[in-house]
């Protein structure tokens, strides 16, 4: 016969059994990881490879009102060989960092993945852009899959040229930098792309000495000086962290481009 004191009983169980419940998904960081991606860049006009173009992808952690707040927690880059291929490895399993806020997620953006070559209209693409170009709602994973693989995998992408157009050649430069600079992560970021650091320093100091690049520039600084910040604390701080300063991971990468070994 079930009776009051049995009731009490099974209330006390139910409550330790939720109490563990809660013990263990805290104990338990949500983890990733993701398959390898790859693609393909020609130029719109010739259909030839584009080489020697920077790629760069990143799977950002979401968090806040609406994924407000990001922090760039897998970035990882690429050169476009002579076939205009690029591709990273795949990663993970990796575990969401203690220091972010609990709901820090990969939501349904991830991988986002941006083309960068001077003379060229700048390419960017998400989950969520593949979706809307590529008609491909059912194949995508489920918000906040555990493995991640980007669904334009293979893909060929038309990068349109333009060389002649000084002002919307500028306009790209300054996007490029808006990438760089907005893009939150973990304070080595700088030494996963140093090649895409370079690439826009070199464009950069192209730009700024037309007209339309001191206007798309006039406010501001660009988003490698912000790395290389000269300040003894900050520089004592890359060390420690990572090793070397970002002045002298650019430098290394710029002698290893000079010598035509990048």
């Amino acid at each position: 016969m079930f009776t009051l004191e049995h009731g009490k009983a099974f209330r006390i169980i139910l409550d330790v059994a939720i109490a563990a419940l809660f013990l263990a998904a805290a104990g338990c960081a949500h983890q990733y990881s993701a398959k390898p991606t790859l693609g393909f860049i020609i130029d719109a006009e010739t259909r030839q490879p584009v080489e020697g173009a920077v790629v760069v992808a990143h799977w950002d952690l979401e968090y806040g009102l609406e994924g407000s707040s990001t922090f760039a927690w897998v970035v990882m880059e690429a050169v476009t060989d002579r076939q205009g291929r690029f591709d990273f490895a795949g990663w993970g399993p990796r575990k969401v960092p203690d220091f972010l806020p609990s709901e820090a997620r990969l939501k349904d953006r991830d991988p986002r993945v941006v083309f960068f070559k001077v003379g060229y209209q700048g390419i960017a693409q998400t989950q969520s852009q593949a979706d809307k170009d590529y008609a491909r709602p059912h194949e995508f994973p489920t918000r906040g899959a555990s493995v991640r693989e980007w669904y334009l995998n293979g893909e060929t992408f038309h990068y349109r040229p333009a060389k002649n157009d000084a002002k919307r050649l500028a306009q790209e430069v300054q996007s490029f930098n808006l990438v760089l600079e907005y893009m939150r992560g973990p304070p080595c970021l700088f030494f996963d792309i140093p090649r895409s650091f370079l690439a826009f320093k070199k464009a950069y100091e192209q730009v700024i000495a037309t007209e339309a690049g001191k206007a798309a520039f006039r406010y501001g600084r660009p988003a490698h000086e912000k790395w290389l910040a000269d300040y003894p604390q900050v520089q004592a701080m890359q060390k420690q962290e990572c090793g070397m300063t970002a002045r002298e991971a650019l430098e290394k990468v710029e002698r290893k481009h000079d010598a035509g070994d990048a």
